[in-house]
């Protein structure tokens, strides 16, 4: 997929984002407006690492992260550990 999908699932409307940014060249966003919900994966952690070492996209990860905000979705959810799992309170 090299554009933006909207595709509709027993009446629910899920928009598709194609991306680059993160730690591979094929990334998706998956945003559903009606739960006001953004699926980002590994293009945003809550510790930032990998795009701005050598395997990463850096430019691309910017523009992907103003396709996330644009949305302005209520919950972004993202697909590494929570921050609770690798730091305690006196870290966060």
């Amino acid at each position: 997929m090299d554009q933006r999908t909207e595709i509709i699932i027993d009446g629910t409307s899920i928009e598709l984002i194609p991306v680059v940014g993160g730690e591979t060249e094929d990334a998706m966003l998956v945003f559903m407006p009606i739960l006001n919900v953004i699926f980002t994966g590994d293009i945003l952690m809550p510790y930032y690492g990998e795009p701005w070492v050598e395997e990463g996209f850096i430019d691309e990860a910017m523009t992907t992260m103003g396709e996330v905000i644009k949305r302005n979705a209520k919950q972004v959810l993202h697909g590494h550990y929570p921050l609770t799992l690798l730091y305690g309170p006196e870290q966060i």
